[in-house]
């Protein structure tokens, strides 16, 4: 029945989106947590970051909780608030991604 063959295929393409939805908020969760950690690191509280990468406060929350996106420029921004290389930033993700993987299970 061709019905059924839109349903199987619906249901497939729902699934490819939620996959994809998730490993999108995993690395924002990750992204998140690297700049946390490299804030704390320093001494600096979440209010000095955002005054010292002229973003606002909030914002700058968001990000670190997973809860936005966040372009290139404002990660650029961030590294270089933290003296730290987008490569070495980018480098932390993986390892994150997969703990968190692992701790779902």
């Amino acid at each position: 029945c061709p019905c059924y063959l839109l349903r199987v295929s619906y249901s497939y393409s729902n699934t490819i989106s939620e996959l994809k939805g998730q490993l999108k908020m995993l690395m924002r969760h990750a992204l998140g947590e690297v700049l946390r950690e490299l804030r704390n690191e320093q001494g600096l509280t979440l209010r000095q970051t955002a005054k010292t990468s002229c973003m606002a406060l909030g914002y700058l929350s968001e990000i670190e909780r997973g809860h936005k996106e966040v372009s290139s420029e404002v990660l650029d921004n961030l590294a270089r608030v933290f003296f730290i290389s987008l490569v070495k930033m980018k480098n932390s993700f993986p390892n994150r991604q997969i703990k968190n993987n692992a701790g779902k299970r």
